[in-house]
């Protein structure tokens, strides 16, 4: 059996798609990484409650609990109207669940006033709310308040689980469609290899289950998207094994732009791609089920450091795509269409390009690193891929001290066009205009590069911020046909 043509198109195009949704997706969260709050004592949350309840019952004197303060209506022990007294047993449980929280809480006033509050009895805390009902309720939304009494705490456990839930979404549907689209046809063996593996803990579906599929690869999609979905560790342990039924690794075989690089400035994640993954996994799983422990783990970086925290998982979880997709490709070259996958190996490729520009442009730079990286893995053949490394090269100098060297550069061999000769001459520093006017005047007459790409690249940032940079652009724009 052999995959058709339009079949294979469509595959590129869903897992482009998807890879464009992830990029997008993780730059949502780096921006929302931005309003997590920086590192406090963690009792501003305490502050607005406290004021929330006096406003309601009172402030006793320094020292005093609120039993020994009079009683606004007069009755401590006024007689439960009837409904109430479902509450007082219920009340009494929460009140002791509540003492025990505050207790755990750093000594600060506010933390004093609620252990005053929670010492009156149930009678007296009623009648200064108001009533049984209305002292529930407000003693509730303090269970709630103490529960994860720090708001960037709040902000952060919600931020966290998002964006390492966008990684796993996006490796589950990365592996299913590519079984429903690549599946049988092209991948018959490779599926039998990676489902053999996991085979006891397979979903067992019946024929009224199996009937209701419109093919036998949307079944197995079903199949393998349900076991995927039970959680973090079956996703990782069977996109693992297909990526190795085809030939391929979901976690990269060298670590270029990871480590060196975002893990480097991660710290805390280790220095090896899968580590990191599985660390973030851990802990994500200790946020669930432990949720009144503390996580120091990651709960004290700072904004830049939450940013490449998204960035990294991008840059993981789309470089997986990239070598499944290499992989398929292939397989389909050795099923005959070599010319078809040649002409999406090369669509692939520019479209990385851009991918890398855009990133370097908003100063995502370690993942501009990791993709351009990936992208040279994945280059189809005949292209040395020269305006990927030079990208890659600029981004290691913007990320940080020491992951470009002057000799770096100097060893970049790249094709004799004046693209990549100028490009080569600004990122080792070289912005005079002796020396590079006459190759912008022969770039812009060849007509290999145009004005406004000049205009544009990041990677050119500092040779527009030379003095002679907008007079050379203002008399090249007549030749070039555009305006400057």
């Amino acid at each position: 059996m052999s995959i058709a043509d339009a079949q294979l198109k469509e595959y590129w195009r869903k897992i482009s798609a998807l890879s464009d949704h992830l990029v997008s997706e993780t730059a949502f969260m780096r921006s929302w990484a931005t309003e997590i709050p920086a590192h406090d004592n963690g009792d501003d949350v305490l502050r607005q409650v406290v004021a929330d309840l006096i406003a309601v019952v009172g402030n006793p004197p320094h020292n005093q609990s609120y039993g020994s303060v009079p009683d606004p209506s007069g009755q401590h022990r006024r007689t439960t109207p009837a409904g109430d007294n479902k509450y007082i047993g219920g009340l009494r449980l929460l009140l002791e669940e509540l003492a025990t929280r505050a207790n755990a809480l750093p000594r600060t006033p506010h933390r004093d006033m609620i252990t005053r509050l929670l010492a009156a009895d149930v009678h007296l805390l009623a009648a200064r709310f108001g009533s049984f009902t209305a002292a529930w309720d407000h003693l509730a939304i303090l269970k709630y308040e103490t529960t994860i009494q720090d708001s960037r705490r709040r902000k952060f456990d919600a931020w966290f689980s998002a964006v390492v839930g966008v990684s796993e979404r996006f490796l589950r549907d990365t592996v299913g469609v590519t079984i429903e689209y690549a599946g049988r046809e092209l991948m018959g063996e490779s599926l039998i290899r990676c489902l053999s593996t996991v085979e006891p803990g397979l979903p067992q579906p019946n024929f009224a289950h199996l009937v209701q599929f419109p093919s036998t690869d949307a079944a197995l999609r079903e199949i393998v998207i349900g076991y995927m979905d039970r959680g973090p560790r079956h996703t990782t342990r069977l996109a693992g094994h297909f990526a190795a039924a085809l030939g391929t690794e979901l976690f990269p075989p060298d670590a270029d732009g990871f480590e060196p690089g975002m893990l480097t400035e991660i710290s805390v994640l280790g220095d090896r791609v899968e580590d990191a993954w599985n660390t973030l996994l851990e802990l994500r799983r200790h946020m669930v089920q432990n949720p009144d422990q503390p996580h120091d783990t990651l709960y004290e970086l700072d904004e830049s450091r939450l940013q490449l925290i998204a960035d990294f998982l991008c840059a993981f979880s789309f470089g997986f795509a990239a070598r499944i997709i290499v992989a398929v490709a292939d397989l389909a070259s050795a099923a005959g269409h070599e010319n078809l996958v040649g002409q999406l190996r090369w669509q692939f490729s520019m479209q990385l390009r851009v991918l890398v520009m855009r990133l370097l442009g908003v100063g995502r730079y370690g993942l501009a690193w990791s993709i351009a990286e990936t992208g040279l893995r994945a280059e189809p053949a005949g292209s040395k891929g020269d305006m990927l490394r030079l990208n890659s090269l600029f981004a290691r100098m913007r990320l940080g001290s020491g992951y470009a060297s002057r000799h770096d550069i100097e060893g970049l061999e790249v094709s004799p066009v004046p693209r990549y000769r100028l490009l080569k001459l600004v990122l080792l520093g070289i912005l005079h205009q002796a020396d590079l006017e006459p190759l912008l005047n022969e770039a812009v007459r060849s007509r290999d590069v145009s004005l406004d790409e000049l205009e544009r690249w990041p990677a050119l940032e500092e040779l527009r911020g030379e003095p002679w940079w907008r007079g050379w652009a203002q008399r090249a724009a007549p030749a070039s046909g555009g305006s400057a």
